[in-house]
């Protein structure tokens, strides 16, 4: 039996058996619910490990700030399913599971013995989440894809403006998509996972990340098929406003509404240029909006973020900073709700991790455990789950099963 934890999963076990960030992430999201999470890796360690960053960039298994975040409150157990022994030992550990998150390619679990119908007769109440880019199934069901790739076969690449629309379509920050699958894997199996308690039947869930990219940029899709209005990052902006350059980075000005105009002048002292009848109602401020933003922001350069957001509150225009990791980690309200947290890793050291954007009014949240060393738990589940002895586990360390 697992050992008991705060959080609402406490009493689940699940198996993650992912090398995406994508399924990391969900398994993570689990994990800090409460479930404990057995993380599979190949004796030679997760491919996550290898990818950067590290302090000082320097490559080392245990100091990737990528791994080290997607894997706080996992452990770790180095099985090699390549080899029969490995397989048997990952049957027998998920035997004992509720719930199994794996994104390997299409088709090769199936290969090893271990899709869904093959391991349905020994874990027959078993939730397993299988992550691919496509799905398991259709004509692209067998392509590879990668975050970048992925970011823009959903649509949303087609969208994302920048202060240069002559140049190519960008990409959103590094692995934003993996992430937002990661979480849309995460409330799936928790709908799957709430069936298995209450009716005591398990399932397989078949998610595709190319339909969750796409299916966010839904709307837009729906405006295409129903009005013909085919939406581009040169037809996707504000009237006037958006991101406007400042003294020291960038705010979000949107003010649509003629009462937030008025507001903005107020806050603007009034500059002459805004009584130009140009600018007088919603519709002319669309209308001339090229040339209302260049004055804006003339009027924003000279002055800081924070000084510009101070004044928005005080006269109630919508105004936000665009906020820099930096200016995350001295936010007064992320700082005021303990938002982030120093964990000590015994190799990594200690690392500041952002925690839960939730708060449950009932249920404890669960300490943050640093990201495993590579196998670090492998002896201790084998030996109380499978009941191993020392000399079993040394003979599967010898023949490169564990």
């Amino acid at each position: 039996m697992k050992e008991q934890d705060n959080g609402l999963l406490a009493s689940a076990t699940g198996i993650e058996l992912c090398h995406t960030v994508g399924g990391q992430f969900c398994s993570k999201l689990l994990g800090d619910l409460g479930m404990e999470v057995l993380k599979i890796e190949q004796p030679e360690g997760d491919a996550l490990r290898k990818t950067g960053p590290f302090p000082a960039d320097g490559p080392h298994p245990e100091k990737s700030g990528l791994f080290l975040y997607l894997n706080t409150n996992k452990k770790s157990v180095t099985i090699n399913l390549e080899t029969a022994d490995g397989r048997e030992l990952f049957r027998s550990l998920l035997a004992k599971a509720d719930i199994l998150i794996e994104d390997q390619p299409t088709g090769a679990l199936s290969t090893l013995g271990l899709d869904y119908e093959q391991l349905k007769p020994i874990c027959r109440n078993i939730v397993m989440t299988s992550i691919t880019p496509f799905g398991q199934t259709g004509p692209y069901a067998d392509y590879k894809a990668y975050p970048l790739t992925g970011y823009h076969g959903g649509g949303q690449g087609n969208l994302l403006r920048n202060e240069h629309l002559e140049r190519p379509p960008v990409r959103a920050g590094a692995y934003v998509n993996e992430y937002e699958a990661g979480i849309g894997a995460a409330v799936v199996t928790l709908a799957a996972h709430y069936r298995q308690r209450m009716q005591g039947h398990g399932e397989h869930i078949d998610f595709s990340k190319f339909q969750w990219n796409a299916s966010l940029n839904r709307a837009n899709i729906c405006r295409f098929f129903n009005a013909n209005l085919h939406e581009t990052r040169h037809t996707y902006k504000l009237p006037w406003g958006g991101v406007i350059k400042c003294k020291d980075g960038y705010v979000i000005l949107l003010a649509n509404e003629d009462h937030h105009w008025r507001a903005l002048t107020e806050m603007m002292d009034k500059p002459s240029w805004a009584l130009d009848k140009r600018f007088d109602k919603a519709f002319d401020r669309a209308k001339n909006g090229v040339e209302l933003t260049g004055l804006v922001a003339g009027w924003f350069g000279g002055r800081a973020k924070v000084e510009l957001h101070a004044l928005a509150l005080q006269h109630g225009v919508p105004l936000g900073i665009v906020r820099t990791p930096a200016d995350l980690v001295e936010a007064p309200q992320l700082v005021y709700r303990r938002f982030f947290t120093s964990i000590t890793h015994p190799d990594a050291g200690a690392v500041t991790y952002p925690t839960y954007p939730y708060r449950f009014s009932e249920t404890p949240a669960r300490p943050f455990a640093p990201a495993p060393r590579l196998g670090q738990h492998t002896a201790d589940i084998l030996t109380h789950r499978l009941s191993l002895s020392g000399p079993q586990l040394a003979q599967l360390r010898k023949l490169g099963v564990i």
